[in-house]
């Protein structure tokens, strides 16, 4: 064994060609080699390991470099009884040294080892490599060509590259590679081509870059390069330099832009989008130049665009829009390019003249863009056959659009003066045309129809599928001719005077239409109900037209809604609940118009993900606004961030969405949208009692406006957490209280309206109060303090005064409000407040008090004025219901009682009912045993410690909704309970025993009657029910026959499920168009399915008895959006149409029939599928393939069948997928085919999971 600390002479021992192959090469068996301190040449070093022992570098290559076999070409190849040499891949001398490893496009899954060294050429082009790169790799000496471009996710810095570099090519495009450019890059003499684009690279270019004369080819875009750009003055050689898409910003002085355009071999410029500021100065050479492409659009660039520039004789491309050039430039100046193809010298400060009558622009020109240029008339482009694009638009262009303008395939002319079309009927089409912002009179042009049999296409290969005539003074109806135009997919006919009715045709080409604006028009009739089931519209702008009836239902079908606008109309209606299906809503807006009734639906909670403004102003809504409408705006909940490009709300890069606004009292038109503007405007309607708490989870809100309703009770301080909040209004109003100090803390208020409400105490102050006016809290008789004239004077208790902490205000020695608040605690309440007997809002709550027998007495017993009582946290001794008398009959104007966590648990007596005037009750966190009245709602679910007979409620003809589930109340249910009730809404049992004994239960008119859990042995008769919505009967006893009269009342909603339904009752019409909820589950039901409601959304008749076959009229039911038709008897195939549903079909569970035949493989591209259960069948065949389609499953089952076919490895495509069950079904998994002769020895094995 040698001895490793010896130190052996062998410094002066050379080893070259052959003596290295003359010492190794009968070494067979050798497994330690020492050649400490001798000298090898580094050339050889690849010779050891492949010339030699080639088997050595096959194993250390496939341990290092570990790759997926099953996409590879060259590694998989890789033999180690081979000599590497022969390894695809791999290039060798004729010595047999490795010089180049080209392993492109090969799946390596293993870090980038550094033993790899000494080649010439190594190329990891798109190898999906990751990690760090080793940075010695690129200071190898030997080293030429290195690509690393397309792998995303590899990393590494530039190291100090040697001064005797080898390197002449650098591509690592498309990788993350970070940090500033190393000066030593100059070290690279022999570059010829630099390719570093998209990556993240910043800081200044070196300057000593320009030294590289050997340089062809710079791509240094999409970095964050900054600084000067160097001058490459050196780089003659030069052919290609993008530097375009920096953050920047580059600066230049006069000559750099210049010498780089005198470079006598460059045929492509581009700086574009990097802040690029300075002027370009003349430069020379121009008629002898190369350059083809010179594209520096979107910087800072100004100055005079230089002559030379239209002197260079073969440049085909110029692109300087978006800068700040100026000067006057002659179109006949750019005669002196003789073969332009792209001329764009749109949005400087231009202005574009002609000095002849007829200038004839260059042949083959193909994209021509000349907007905002000052022109004054069209460019002769009459000869122009190779033209597709033309952009006239932000000029000052007068007269008739002349004929030969429909010729182009791109047709931009607005924001001009145009006044009339020279010819309104062309015979072809361009793709795009944008005539919008002109002064343009009489009929839009007529477009020649795309007939379904020849497809009319326009000389570019296609049909139009952009139309914009907005803001012109066009007349007359819509054309029909718009219906034939079959691939359109933007229209925008806005703010002209078109009349008369929407074409109904028009909707049923939603299928393709993804903007249609007809707002701002003169259109009446009704919105026809015609909108496809495959509807594909995101925005809807019907606004400011004169359009009647009611929101047409199959509007539902329009899932990816965004933007939809029906304001400023004659709509009458109620809330259409549908509204709350479209997740994808980013913009509602319904006001003006006669929309009526509550905002409460009956569907399930719907969350609007995405929501920013609502707008439901100068309507007729009323009812109470209830918590859950603004916990469902979920879009409003989380701070909005700008996304790179997504600033404004746009569909595509081709329309920007609108909409007008009331903002901080006045009305803003919004041309563009921000995704960051948030709004919510209830103003103007009906609405009733308190603002919930749940608007202080809107974080994001920025505007807000309540004004003009009758609104009560007090200003949340949770506003006071919308710190997003611009303006605030909720004038013209009943809210009382004081203004809470949370509201200071808003420190980006600017805009707040409090006025004319029953507003009190002292007007908070500090931060953006002090910049409001008076005009914010007038008509508030109650507060004080600045800006108000008014001050707040001392309070007179018991003949001396007392520190003003508390709020008031006094008229005539009598007070009309008095509140302590949390800024006293007394250990009693001073009694002398009973003396104030126009005391109008009493407020005690939030301090440690304590009322015992005989003080609620005494405080109360003169303010027969009270109307609003705040005893919040103020401890009540009572026994049982004193408190409920001593109110009852001291304080007859009462109409908001406020007792929370009072530690009351005596019961409620009736006499409270006496209070005709009691609107709002507050009694949280007490411990009550017995029932609460209100005059209004009654919603009693969940108090278990209510029991004993249920009390009469006849007499209370206020009462609309009354909820009594999960309470004890037993014993029968008669007339007497609320048969004198002029309207109740809402009934609500778990427990109640029905009265049995009855054949006619006299239920007054009502739209919602639920008695889940009721212990019902039949149906109570409600076929004289003419309001119904929703019937909820689950849970009960019920047997016997569905009756018929179910299906013509006007019900929306139907659950029966849970009881002992058997048939259903003959004949039977479902033709009504209100339906949307069916469950019948979980009852005996036999025979065959009924024939159901077309307008379907929820349809379950799951634990039933059905049999026969699924009928093709369940494909009829273009709305459905879950199907459940399991453990039944079924007993047929598959019907074909059945899968064509699931462009909106997201549950679908047929398991646990005896369905047979195979699943068809007719899914369609946008599935929309989460659950799919075919479980427990018979079902043959193989899983269908177009099942990849549905991108969104979560649910697969198709356990149980007798499916046979190989496991289908498109199922790990579904990125949603949770549950996959394939019980009992046999999937064959194939392990691995390595190669034709192993095909027929593959593994399989039987996947049962």
């Amino acid at each position: 064994m040698k001895d490793r600390n010896r130190s052996v002479p062998y410094s002066l021992l050379n080893l070259e060609i052959p003596d290295l192959g003359t010492l190794v090469g009968s070494l067979a068996n050798l497994r330690e080699l020492y050649l400490d301190g001798v000298n090898v040449s580094l050339k050889f070093c690849f010779g050891i390991f492949c010339g030699l022992w080639p088997h050595n570098l096959a194993a250390f290559a496939k341990k290092s470099l570990t790759f997926n076999s099953s996409r590879s070409t060259k590694l998989v190849k890789w033999d180690v009884n081979t000599d590497c040499c022969l390894w695809p891949g791999v290039s060798c001398d004729q010595e047999g040294h490795v010089l180049v490893l080209e392993l492109d496009h090969e799946v390596i899954t293993s870090r980038v080892p550094e033993f790899i060294a000494n080649f010439t050429k190594l190329s990891l082009r798109s190898c999906k490599l990751f990690g760090p790169f080793p940075s010695k790799i690129f200071q190898v000496q030997t080293l030429q060509e290195l690509d690393l471009s397309y792998n995303e996710n590899l990393t590494g810095t530039l190291p100090d590259f040697p001064q005797k570099s080898a390197l002449r090519e650098v591509v690592l495009r498309n990788t993350g590679f970070t940090s500033p450019l190393p000066d030593s890059i100059a070290n690279l003499r022999n570059l010829t081509r630099l390719d570093i684009g998209s990556c993240n690279f910043s800081g200044d270019i070196p300057s000593k870059m320009g030294s590289l004369t050997d340089l062809v080819y710079l791509d240094l875009s999409f970095n964050s390069f900054t600084g000067s750009i160097p001058f490459f003055h050196k780089a003659k050689k030069l052919v290609y330099i993008n530097l375009s898409d920096n953050n920047g910003p580059f600066s230049s002085t006069q000559t750099q832009i210049a010498v780089l355009l005198s470079l006598p071999s460059l045929q492509f410029l581009s700086i574009q989008n990097s802040r690029l500021s300075g002027e370009i100065h003349e430069f020379s050479n121009a008629s002898s130049s190369v350059l083809d492409t010179l594209d520096l659009h979107n910087n800072h660039l100004n100055g005079s665009i230089p002559r030379s520039i239209f002197q260079l004789k073969s440049l085909s491309e110029l692109v300087l829009s978006s800068n700040s050039f100026s000067g006057t430039i002659n179109l006949e100046a750019i005669s002196g390019l003789p073969r332009p193809t792209t001329l764009d010298l749109s949005y400087n400060n231009l202005r574009i003249v002609s000095n002849s009558t007829s200038f004839p622009f260059p042949a083959k020109m193909h994209h021509l863009r000349l907007a905002s240029c000052q022109l004054q008339k069209f460019p002769d482009l009459k000869n122009q056959s190779f033209l597709f694009e033309l952009d006239l638009s932000d000029n000052k262009i007068r007269g008739g659009i002349p004929n030969w303008v429909w010729k182009v395939g791109i047709l931009n002319l607005s924001h001009n003066l145009l006044e009339s079309l020279e010819q309104s009927h062309m015979s072809t089409t361009p793709l795009s045309i944008d005539l919008s912002c002109n002064r343009i009179k009489g009929k839009p042009p007529f477009l020649p129809p795309d007939i379904a049999a020849t497809y009319h296409l326009s000389r570019w290969g296609g049909s139009i599928t952009f139309l914009s005539l907005a803001n012109n003074e066009f007349t007359g109806s819509i054309p029909s001719f718009i219906c034939n135009l079959y691939q359109l997919k933007f229209l925008d006919m806005s703010n002209n005077s078109f009349n008369n009715k929407i074409p109904s045709c028009l909707f049923q080409k939603a299928d393709r239409f993804v903007v249609l604006n007809l707002g701002r028009n003169k259109l009446s009739g009704t919105i026809p109900d015609t909108f496809p089931l495959n509807c594909s519209l995101r925005t809807l702008d019907l606004s400011s037209n004169i359009l009647e009836g009611t929101v047409p239902r199959s509007l539902l079908t329009c899932q990816p809604l965004e933007v939809l606008n029906i304001g400023n109309n004659k709509i009458e209606d109620t809330f259409p609940c549908m509204f709350h299906y479209f997740s994808n809503l980013h913009v509602l807006v319904m006001r003006l118009n006669k929309f009526y009734g509550d905002l409460q639906c009956s569907v399930a909670n719907q969350t609007w993900s995405s929501i920013q403004i609502v707008d439901l102003a100068y309507n007729n809504f009323s009812g109470a606004l209830l918590p859950q409408y603004f916990s469902n705006l979920k879009g409003m909940m989380q701070s909005r961030n700008l996304d790179p490009g997504e600033h404004y709300l746009h569909v595509d890069s081709l329309y920007q969405d609108k909409v007008t606004l009331t903002i901080k009292g006045l009305t803003v038109e919004y041309v563009k949208i921000l995704v960051v503007l948030t709004s919510i405007d209830f103003s103007c309607n009906n609405f009733q009692g308190e603002i919930p708490e749940t608007l202080g989870d809107l974080k994001s809100l920025i505007h807000l406006n309540f004004s003009h309703n009758a609104l009560t009770g007090r200003i949340p301080k949770a506003l006071g957490k919308l710190t997003q909040f611009e303006s605030l209004d909720f004038s013209g109003n009943h809210l009382s209280g004081r203004i809470p100090d949370e509201l200071v803390s808003l420190t980006f208020l600017a805009f707040l309206n409090l006025s004319f409400n029953q507003l009190s105490g002292r007007i908070p102050s500090g931060n953006q109060f002090q910049t409001f006016s008076a005009d914010s809290f007038e008509g508030n008789i109650g507060l004080c303090g600045v800006p108000l004239k008014k001050t707040c004077s001392e309070t007179k208790v018991n003949g001396s005064s007392q520190p003003n902490n508390h709020s008031e205000h006094e008229i005539d020695g009598k007070y009309i409000s008095f509140s302590l608040g949390s800024s006293m605690a007394f250990g009693i309440i001073p009694m002398e407040l009973s003396r104030l007997t126009k005391l109008m809002f009493l407020d005690l709550s939030n301090v440690a008090l304590k009322l015992e027998r005989g003080d609620l007495q005494t405080l109360v017993e003169n303010l027969a004025n009270l109307r609003e009582l705040y005893l919040d946290e103020v401890y009540i001794s009572l026994k049982r219901i004193e408190w409920c008398s001593t109110l009852s009959s001291s304080l007859p104007q009462l109409r908001v009682l406020s007792m929370k966590d009072c530690g009351i648990s005596s019961p409620f007596d009736p006499v409270l009912l006496n209070l005709h005037f009691l609107s709002v009750i507050r009694l949280d966190g007490n411990n009550l045993s017995s029932i609460v009245p209100t005059l209004q709602e009654l919603d009693l679910y969940g108090n278990e410690k209510l029991t004993g007979t249920l009390p009469d409620f006849s007499q209370n003809g206020s009462l609309r909704e009354l909820g009594l589930g999960s309470t004890n109340f037993t014993g029968p249910l008669s007339s007497t309970h609320f048969g004198g009730l002029s309207g109740l809404s809402v009934y609500t049992c778990k427990t109640i025993l029905s009265d049995s004994n009855s054949t006619s239960f006299p239920f007054p008119q009502m739209s919602e009657l639920n008695l889940a859990s009721c212990q019902l042995q039949k149906l109570p008769d409600l076929k004289n029910q003419l309001l119904m919505i929703a019937l909820d009967l689950s849970y009960n006893n019920i047997s016997g026959q569905v009756p018929n009269w179910i299906w013509s009342i006007s019900l929306s909603y139907l659950n029966p499920f849970c009881n002992f339904l058997e048939a259903q009752e003959e004949p039977y019409d479902t033709s009504s168009e209100l339906w949307s909820f069916i469950d019948l589950h979980n009852n005996r039901i036999k025979g065959n399915i009924p024939i159901v409601p077309t307008t379907l959304i929820y349809l379950s008749i799951a634990y039933n008895k059905f049999t026969g076959s699924i009928p093709s009229s369940i494909c009829n039911l273009y709305q459905l959006q879950f199907l459940d038709v399991s453990n039944n008897s079924i007993n047929s195939k598959l019907p074909p149409c059945l899968f064509q549903m699931f462009d909106y079909l997201s549950v679908l569970n047929l398991g646990r029939n005896r369905l047979s035949g195979i699943i068809l493989d007719t899914f369609l591209s946008n599935c929309s599928l989460k659950t799919l259960d075919l479980s427990n069948n018979n079902l043959e065949g193989k899983v269908p393939r177009s099942l990849q389609r549905c991108a969104f499953l979560e649910v697969l089952n198709i356990g149980n069948n007798k499916i046979r076919d190989i496991f289908p490895c498109m199922l790990k495509t579904l990125p949603s997928l949770h549950v996959l069950g394939s019980t009992a079904t046999t999937l064959l998994l194939e392990l691995g085919r390595h190669d034709e002769e192993q095909k027929s020895r593959a593994t399989t094995t039987v996947l049962e999971s």
